[in-house]
């Protein structure tokens, strides 16, 4: 493989010291023609929604790779923090979500497109235009400080530093990922010095002030800009004539039709309803998008560009980001137990040369332990009891760069000796390889490679609490080595799934838990904090990922959140004080959106009229949609305190954490929890039964439309109900499954090309 490269490129010619590389893209220019800037494109999407982009063109960027001034300023535009433009859209009520910057399917080397794209709510919809003039008063401040040269140095320092720590504790990519990056940096025209092509697309270099000041002056400005608002009260795309003549040839629109928006204008410059039927639509030939175009009228252009213009404050409640008390501050790896500590040979697999009789015969061992106490290492033999072994050298002596393939060393005041055969990779596991022809016959498929020794007891989960209120479990992570933690939890509700009622408003409750610290868990997740909510038929599930050393902090906030929904105190039929008011009708509003959405593709559709098929208390989005119909404050706080009145908490909390840690979180929950709380039963957790499937010679088949009647596509699932579940069933179906995978897809997808997504699960 590595010879590949030099058999296709050894006639290439060296590039000359002042050789200049020029991309032959480098004049194309803008995607977006002239006559479509500064025009609102109103179009009609497929899912039920409201979204308002702003998008400017600039200039290629790639030459400014050690700054990054596009990622400074999409980092204050998408921000979501307190004092952001997101923060005031949802003290309007205009909107639920946002995002900023310049994706990579929209770098070239001849130009770049930035956005900022609002996820809108009803009331936003009405309000589109008056949501521009904010972000135009954003874009004034930001130029105001640009111009000063006046930003706060945390802001940039704190960029930076997250990046770096990031980067440097990122997941391992696949290799075929990371090569396809590096080549890409090493195109010429990205002029990125060999020294920075492993990280130079990832880090910041320095504080590009002169490209923040370029682009905020002569780019991010109305006369640059292009709008796109997709609403689905435009119209039902599946009920609207998309055809187009089936024999064009045209990939693009010649000519734009440009209505006029100014009949669409009150007197006092406030937008009214579009009305779809006064314009004809026109239709986009690749993708048959149906739209209308209008001119931004002139009146408008001016006040955008009036807020746009640097001022001293801004009239709206706006401002640059606070700091973040979530940038982590402490990366140190926490010390293993000293009875099983970390060793570079753990993992690896030695030969050891011991006296049998009067010969020396050399046995092949696994180093599964390592005693930091006793210096000693103990050995899994095949077919023979684990051995404890006291080592020669010292761990300080035992570095990794000394231990290759080969090394030999001494055991038990060298009366014994070893060879290394093979060395574990750092979060590989096992490397159980015994130099001999059954590595090769295990590579090869012909023969099951060796069954792994146990794990010590020391290495397996330990519970923390066991009662009725809290069950915890903890596991020091060993593989990965990074400061990085994971607390997942379980909080089993005994009527999470009583009925369709319940169960949205157990989803209405995460949109509000979500909502309310929505600052909070942004400014978290800058710093690579994680976290995802969801409720389930059991009740509701969390999981924290990220840097160990403020996890827990985000985690109380989550968790004490949800409490407050339980009523107890001043607001026992009230919603919290935290979900501030128009916000329970927003989040409703997005619920509802969610479910009107929910199995518009074939294969989401099919899985869950499955689900409902064989789940005795599966309720589908649309029967949850019903239930929310004419949901009061009441009701929704009634349901809510019913479901968190009687609840168990199963928690595990893994990765670069001690047995203190450990302790502390499980202090911290129950701290969280009134001191009255009883827990639940295991015996009165929320059942989840599902229907056993007649054993008949006729197949039971279910047949059903799509819901979207312009979906093309069509999905065929096969449920094969193997037996009642218990832990042989389910380690003997996921072995099938594994065996299965690839065959199937190899089958199905690449020789007989029935389907695109073709795959088999458990």
């Amino acid at each position: 493989l590595a010879d590949l490269p030099s058999c296709f490129f050894a006639s290439r010619r060296d590039a000359t010291p002042d050789f200049v590389y020029q991309s032959p893209l480098q004049d194309m220019g803008s995607p977006l023609r002239e006559d479509s800037l500064q025009k609102i494109f109103r179009i009609v999407p497929l899912k039920d929604r409201h979204q308002l982009v702003l998008t400017w063109p600039l200039p290629s960027q790639i030459d400014r790779w050690a700054g990054k001034p596009y990622d400074f300023i999409s980092h204050l535009l998408g921000h979501e923090g307190e004092g952001s433009l997101l923060s005031y859209f949802r003290q309007q009520n205009w909107a639920t979500g946002c995002s900023s910057g310049v994706s990579e399917e929209e770098q070239t080397s001849s130009c770049w497109l930035f956005s900022f794209t609002l996820t809108l709510s009803e009331e936003g919809l009405k309000e589109w235009k008056q949501a521009i003039d904010a972000i135009y008063q954003y874009i004034g401040m930001l130029r105001m400080y640009s111009r000063g040269k006046c930003w706060p140095v945390w802001i940039y320092d704190e960029l930076k530093k997250i990046e770096q720590v990031s980067f440097l504790y990122s997941d391992e990519e696949p290799p075929e990922d990371s090569v396809c990056t590096i080549v890409e940096n090493m195109a010429p025209h990205y002029k990125m010095p060999p020294d920075r092509v492993l990280d130079g697309c990832h880090l910041l270099f320095e504080f590009d002030q002169e490209g923040v000041h370029d682009l905020l002056e002569n780019y991010l400005l109305p006369n640059n800009a292009r709008i796109d608002l997709s609403s689905s009260t435009f119209g039902k795309y599946a009920e609207m004539d998309s055809s187009i003549d089936p024999d064009s040839t045209a990939t693009r629109i010649e000519q734009l039709e440009v209505n006029d928006e100014a009949k669409f204008v009150t007197e006092r410059g406030q937008c009214t309803t579009f009305d779809p039927t006064a314009w004809k639509p026109q239709i986009e030939p690749n993708f048959q998008t149906i739209f209308w175009c209008s001119a931004v009228p002139s009146k408008w252009l001016e006040d955008w560009n009036q807020f746009a213009a640097p001022g001293e404050k801004p009239h709206l409640p706006i401002h640059l980001p606070p700091e973040n008390p979530f940038v982590p501050t402490r990366y140190d790896i926490k010390e293993f137990p000293p009875g099983d500590s970390h060793h570079p040979l753990l993992n690896s697999t030695i030969k050891v040369c011991m006296s049998v009789g009067k010969a020396k015969q050399w046995f092949p061992a696994t180093v599964v332990q390592y005693d930091r106490k006793k210096n000693s290492i103990r050995l899994s033999y095949e077919d023979e009891e684990d051995q404890w072994h006291k080592l020669d050298m010292t761990l300080d002596e035992m570095k990794p760069e000394v231990l290759t393939p080969d090394y030999e060393g001494s055991l038990d005041d060298k009366k014994n000796k070893f060879r290394i055969l093979s060395l574990a990779l750092p979060g590989a596991g096992i490397a159980r390889k015994f130099g001999d022809e059954s590595d090769f016959d295990a590579e090869e498929g012909k023969s099951f490679p060796p069954i792994p020794p146990e794990l010590p007891a020391s290495r397996l989960p330990k519970e923390v609490s066991s009662t009725n209120v809290l069950r915890m479990w903890y596991l020091q992570d060993r593989n990965y080595h990074r400061p990085i933690a994971e607390l997942r939890l379980q909080v089993i509700c005994a009527q999470a799934n009583e009925s369709p009622l319940h169960r949205a408003c157990a989803d209405l409750l995460i949109e509000l838990l979500h909502d309310a610290t929505l600052e909070t868990t942004y400014l978290a997740s800058v710093c690579q904090l994680a976290i995802r909510l969801e409720a389930t038929c059991i009740g509701f599930s969390f999981r924290f990922h990220g840097f160990d050393d403020k996890l827990l902090v985000l985690f109380e906030t989550i968790f004490k959140m949800l409490m407050s929904f339980r009523g107890t105190g001043g607001n026992a039929k009230s919603l919290p004080l935290d979900v501030k008011p128009g916000r329970f009708e927003a989040c409703m509003e997005l619920l509802k959106r969610k479910y009107t959405n929910s199995g518009m593709t074939a294969s989401n559709l099919s899985s869950s009229i499955r689900l409902e098929a064989i789940r005795k208390k599966y309720w589908s989005a649309n029967q949850k949609l019903q239930a929310l119909t004419g949901l009061s404050v009441e009701t929704f706080v009634e349901t809510s305190q019913a479901i968190l009145k009687s609840f168990a908490i199963e928690c595990f909390y893994h990765g670069n954490i001690t047995m203190e840690d450990a302790k502390e979180a499980k202090d911290l929950i129950l701290s969280l929890l009134e001191k009255n709380d009883n827990g639940l039963n295991r015996k009165k957790y929320p059942t989840q039964a599902i229907i056993k499937v007649p054993e008949v010679l006729e197949h039971t088949k279910i047949t059903v439309p799509s819901k979207d009647s312009t979906e093309s596509n069509t999905s065929v699932e096969v449920y094969l109900q193997i037996a009642k579940d218990n832990l042989k069933e389910r380690v003997m179906i996921d072995l099938l499954v594994h065996i299965m995978d690839d065959p199937m897809f190899n089958q199905i997808r690449t020789k007989d090309q029935f389907g695109y997504s073709v795959g088999c699960s458990e």
